[in-house]
């Protein structure tokens, strides 16, 4: 499935339901085998909801084929999850890198890395974090991530999924 047509660029609010029935049709089929079913709905639910701030602060990006959405991500100073960020200035937190499966292996989160990587180095940042599935977290580390802790986040009262907070200095 791997095109060499893929396209990036950076996001604007009018891409906000384009990312957001993206991320609501690519995350399930990401998670599915790794985490039970109402752990995956709960996280869809909860991820399927761009920020709205987000997407025109030139730090929200998407890669497309063929004019269709084909992965997505970001960087941001505010923590994931509705969390505060309590971090030094110089770090950044990565949004929902997500490629949709047919597209995974053909270098689309790659190039999207890239695109956080070099953008928040422009805007200061020293250190990049992020919440990475089981699933993901051979991705991160091919891209310079390393696990700091195995967490367990909160999608609700009585739900939580368990992931690995990772970081990586840029």
């Amino acid at each position: 499935m791997c095109d060499s047509r893929l396209a990036l660029r950076v996001t604007t609010l009018a891409d906000l339901a384009a990312v957001n029935s993206f991320v609501a049709r690519a995350l399930p089929a990401r998670l599915s085998g790794e985490y039970p079913g109402a752990v995956q709905k709960g996280l869809t639910a909860l991820a399927a909801r761009a920020a709205p701030a987000l997407l025109p602060c030139n730090s929200y990006f998407v890669a497309r084929i063929g004019g269709r959405i084909v992965g997505c991500c970001g960087w941001s100073w505010a923590a994931p999850l509705g969390g505060s960020s309590l971090g030094p200035r110089d770090m950044a937190y990565v949004r929902l890198l997500l490629v949709a499966r047919p597209f995974g292996r053909c270098g689309v989160g790659r190039a999207l890395m890239g695109l956080i990587v070099a953008t928040a180095r422009r805007g200061g940042v020293a250190r990049l974090e992020c919440i990475s599935t089981a699933t993901a977290e051979p991705f991160y580390r091919a891209c310079g991530f390393a696990g700091a802790a195995p967490i367990e986040v909160a999608l609700q009262p009585g739900l939580a999924f368990g992931a690995v907070q990772m970081t990586r200095r840029i």
